[in-house]
């Protein structure tokens, strides 16, 4: 018979699991042949564990339970995934899904994205049980693919499925910082969230602009709430606490696509969407992102992808194959913040950044002392030598901005640059020019040679 499973404790009715086509109730010889057909999924709830210690053992078995019986709706309906294995220890909750090639003309790639819309959606939902309601992260990674003639067994090809999940970092473990802290987290996240579902961010524009003149360089779009004063909502706060928990795929999923259909209606000018660096891997929800951009390579041109550095990345050779490939569709790749806990040289010499943007707080600084405005001086010119684009955050007073020059700065972002803004200027407004030769600015991002290859 096929490979045994255990459910978590009380997760499901009984014989409702196996009604689903579990491998257990399959002959092995026919799980290899399926197997040896398609691609092999793995996923896990990725802060299952932290929610056990915040939140206690049982309530951790009713997430699980819910996301397991989420899983199951999904899979149930779509006939080209078949076969599952689910296998729990104590704060773990890993499944391995398989998905035969289609005769229908449903690909691999397909059913990489099907399995990354089913993350996301589970990742936007809160899962409330009594007073209590939290936010999972549902993350898939792709286990592996084999052609029918290779004749791998099923169970040898379900072994290295789970050996993936053993190795893999799906996400930055969240900082519990203290068991308050993180339900007042989980708070602001379910409200952003349910904002989210009821359609009620929109994309809140700042300008990157030349400091000394009107050129602009990107929009950099932020997802906000529209207040009653017409400003946007307060944004560092709740992505702050998306970043301790976490619980930014789903969002970031969502800001990607939007701002990728945003591009395809429309004639606007370079656009810029962050990404948390935690989020910033190969994982399957990427998957469908990275086909509207194969789609129409036009988009990527306009698409800068900025990769915000208040959290660390997960893998940095992960995120720098990822850099690579949206490079290769077209995309800008940006590292906000340098200079924070997060950035360090040595990741950024592996990531290549097209565009490197310099923590605010070093430029406020140089209002204090002339040694402030010699080290902002020197953190630029390291910045330079690695990404010959750089932005200075932070410049919000005329004053900030004549040190931002002073120091050899060309490009900035804050106040004094420009405000966000709701409506996207389509057009060259009068006095201003969009920076929108794409290729002329790709030939200004020539690397140094010292840079070469990553280990």
């Amino acid at each position: 018979m096929g490979i045994e499973w255990s459910a978590p404790r009380g997760s499901m009715p009984d014989g409702a699991w196996h009604a689903v086509a579990c491998p257990r109730l399959r002959a092995e010889s026919d799980l290899s042949q399926d197997l040896a057909q398609g691609e092999v999924f793995a996923l896990r709830i990725g802060n299952l564990q932290a929610i056990a210690s915040v939140y206690g053992g049982d309530f951790a078995d009713s997430v699980s339970s819910e996301v397991l019986a989420s899983l199951q709706v999904f899979i149930a309906s779509d006939p080209h995934v078949f076969g599952k294995i689910c296998s729990r220890a104590t704060g773990v909750f890993d499944l391995v899904l398989t998905a035969r090639d289609s005769t229908d003309g449903v690909s691999r790639a397909q059913c990489r994205q099907k399995v990354a819309i089913w993350c996301s959606a589970i990742g936007r939902r809160a899962l409330a049980f009594g007073a209590r309601s939290v936010h999972v992260l549902a993350s898939a990674l792709t286990a592996g693919s084999m052609a029918g003639d290779q004749g791998v067994p099923g169970e040898c090809l379900l072994a290295q499925a789970h050996a993936r999940l053993e190795c893999a970092q799906i996400c930055a473990m969240a900082r519990l910082d203290g068991f308050d802290g993180y339900q007042r987290d989980m708070a602001i996240v379910a409200e952003l969230y349910e904002q989210l579902n009821r359609d009620q961010l929109q994309f809140a524009w700042k300008p990157v602009r030349h400091l000394e003149n009107d050129t602009s360089l990107y929009y950099r779009g932020m997802l906000s709430a529209l207040q009653a004063d017409g400003g946007a909502g307060e944004w560092d706060a709740s992505r702050k606490a998306m970043h301790r928990l976490g619980l930014t795929a789903a969002f970031d999923q969502h800001a990607l696509l939007q701002a990728i259909d945003l591009l395809a209606g429309s004639e606007v000018g370079p656009i810029a969407v962050a990404v948390a660096a935690s989020s910033f891997q190969s994982l399957c929800w990427w998957e469908p992102v990275l086909a509207r951009l194969r789609a129409c390579r036009s988009l990527g041109r306009r698409l800068f992808i900025a990769i915000d550095g208040t959290c660390a990345f997960v893998s940095v050779s992960a995120a720098a194959a990822l850099a690579d490939e949206l490079r290769a569709l077209g995309c800008v790749i940006v590292f906000e913040r340098m200079g924070n806990d997060n950035g360090s040289i040595a990741s950024l010499l592996a990531l290549r950044p097209d565009v490197i943007t310099i923590e605010a707080m070093f430029l406020r600084l140089t209002l204090e002392s002339a040694r402030d405005l010699d080290l902002l001086r020197h953190l630029l010119g390291v910045a330079m030598a690695i990404a010959p684009v750089v932005v200075l955050e932070g410049v919000d007073t005329r004053a900030l901005a004549k040190n931002a020059i002073v120091v050899g700065g060309l490009w900035g972002a804050g106040e004094h640059v420009g405000a966000a803004r709701w409506i996207l200027p389509r057009c060259p407004a009068t006095g201003a020019a969009w920076h929108v030769n794409v290729d002329h600015f790709r030939r200004q991002l020539a690397l140094p040679r010292y840079v070469g290859e990553r280990a």
